[in-house]
């Protein structure tokens, strides 16, 4: 597996953990349909603004803004696989850490996403 499939997988994942539990399924939604299909990495821009237009709505919402930086790293990271420039190259270091925070608003222990990580047993 190459690093954009181990990369793509990761984040599929990561955000599988949120099915059904995000407070904005909709935005859930968009993000997990472009992150699980790579030809489409290039709408995460675009995607990216919409997420953070939605976080301008709910500032005072623990578990939408903890979601919405969640999902606005994930988009930066995989658009940074298209054109590598154009957002911050340190983006990909703080979706595990903003996944563990969005875990945590939904009552989520935070074993839940780093378990993502571990070879089965």
């Amino acid at each position: 597996m190459g690093n954009s499939e181990s990369l793509q997988h990761a984040i599929v994942s990561i955000l599988q953990i949120f099915d059904g539990r995000a407070p904005d399924p909709e935005s859930h939604l968009r993000v997990m349909a472009v992150a699980a299909d790579s030809k489409k990495w290039d709408e995460a821009h675009g995607l990216f603004y919409e997420v953070r237009d939605r976080s301008f709505k709910h500032e005072n919402d623990a578990k939408r803004m903890s979601q919405y930086y969640f999902e606005e790293l994930c988009l930066k990271t995989l658009y940074n696989q298209v054109e590598p420039s154009d957002f911050n190259p340190d983006s990909p270091f703080w979706v595990i850490p903003s996944a563990i925070d969005f875990a945590r608003n939904l009552g989520i222990p935070s074993y839940v996403v780093t378990d993502v990580f571990l070879p089965p047993s």
